[in-house]
């Protein structure tokens, strides 16, 4: 049948559509699919950088830890250290160093999961050219993942998508993501839940890093995600309001810091 033949032909069992930025490598008569455009030493550099990266995290981490446990134990360690005319109140030192304790102890525990799995990972992204899901890190070349369906047929995106990360194409990787996250078969709660905000945040990040936008459509594109950003901080001060005592809030929003000392 031809159905048989076609399947027959296609060793790497990773079958789809493809497009004129993949060339398309053939078995007799028959099209198999995308295959890279990069080679395998351009991957590769995903690891070098990768490395470097995960070094600079692991300082971020150190460095936010420390600035958390000086806050915390500012209050009863400065007096024995300096003569201060006035006393740190411990409901100012929980305002910073709490959210920056909870942040880099989520970073920490993220950096601990993510890093051993991307190492285990990146082989096997080359090794299906490209037909692999980002977010279960799993090839789908054979069957589809579980969590977001994709399959053969989002090869190209997939590969696409691949490409960019390796040869640093911010822009065009997160638009790739973006239309993974449209044509997934299966949406995660999460996703749908997160959609205005992720919308927002890859108009952003494709305006900001396209060398084609104006600086009108930078701007534009930024705007949003800093109203977010805005109100974000708005609703953290509301939430420490309910906890510490109302000047203390509005002074560390205004910059005020020497009105919060007793």
């Amino acid at each position: 049948m031809p159905q048989e033949s076609a399947d027959s032909a296609d060793p790497a069992g990773c079958a789809g559509p493809t497009d004129a930025s993949h060339p398309t490598t053939r078995t007799g008569d028959h099209a198999t699919t995308p295959d890279w455009t990069i080679t395998k030493a351009e991957w590769d550099g995903v690891q070098r950088r990768t490395r470097f990266a995960n070094t600079i995290t692991w300082v971020v981490i150190a460095v936010q830890l420390l600035i958390a446990a000086l806050l915390l134990a500012a209050p009863s360690l400065l007096p024995l250290v300096v003569d201060l005319p006035f006393r740190v109140p411990q409901s100012f030192t929980l305002i910073v160093a709490v959210p920056l304790l909870l942040f880099a102890s989520l970073q920490l525990y993220g950096h601990l999961v993510t890093e051993p799995r991307w190492d285990r990972f990146r082989p096997v992204v080359w090794e299906a050219r490209g037909c692999a899901c980002p977010w279960c890190q799993t090839r789908v070349d054979e069957q589809p993942c579980a969590r977001h369906g994709y399959s053969r047929a989002h090869h190209a995106m997939l590969l696409g998508h691949w490409e960019a990360v390796a040869t640093m194409d911010l822009a065009r990787a997160t638009r790739l993501r973006r239309d993974l996250r449209a044509a997934a078969p299966r949406t995660p709660l999460h996703w749908r839940i997160l959609a205005p905000v992720t919308r927002v945040f890859a108009a952003y990040q494709i305006a900001g890093n396209d060398p084609d936008s104006t600086p009108w459509q930078r701007l534009r594109a930024a705007l949003p995600w800093l109203a977010l950003e805005i109100v974000a901080v708005a609703v953290l001060a509301v939430a420490a309001g309910m906890f510490v005592e109302r000047r203390f809030v509005i002074s560390f929003l205004g910059g005020c810091w020497p009105f919060i000392v007793e």
